[in-house]
């Protein structure tokens, strides 16, 4: 009986670790549409860069991005015009993990409460950290920033 309790809990944290991770649930957003995943979750805090494309236009919307985010326990707080290559590109980087999500061209910058934090660790201060969402003018590009912990 033990056995199948212990298998039950590990099968159920299997099926819902999209849920457990911070930002995971991006995972589910037109899934079969992401061409780069970066995650890096360690003991102290982590990063989730996302992003995806599509050849149809309008096929990424803030409508329904925002109602996604939503739904899944991100508020979104601001938005803004981004012009072509005024975005930091640090953002969107992760030389670790060798992954570079780019926007191409015109985008909207949608910035959001996630409930997640950063500790600084010399002084142990917390900040709340935002999740970024990023969707390029014609709606063929879009991509995901979260970090948080240490």
């Amino acid at each position: 009986m033990l056995r199948i309790a212990t298998l039950t809990v590990f099968l159920a944290l299997g099926f819902s670790c999209t849920r457990i991770a911070p930002a995971g649930f991006w995972e589910d957003f037109k899934s079969d549409l992401v061409n780069g995943s970066s995650n890096d979750h360690g003991p102290w805090g982590g990063r989730r860069i996302m992003n995806w494309a599509s050849e149809s236009t309008s096929t990424f919307n803030s409508k329904e991005v925002i109602a996604f985010a939503r739904e899944n326990g991100w508020e979104m707080v601001d938005s803004l015009t981004v012009n072509e290559g005024g975005l930091d590109a640090f953002l969107m980087r992760d030389d670790q993990l060798n992954i570079t999500a780019e926007i191409t061209g015109k985008s909207k910058a949608y910035v959001f409460k996630t409930g997640w934090i950063v500790v600084d660790p010399g002084t142990n201060e917390t900040t709340a950290v935002n999740g970024f969402v990023v969707i390029n003018e014609t709606g063929t590009e879009m991509l995901v920033y979260h970090e948080w912990g240490e």
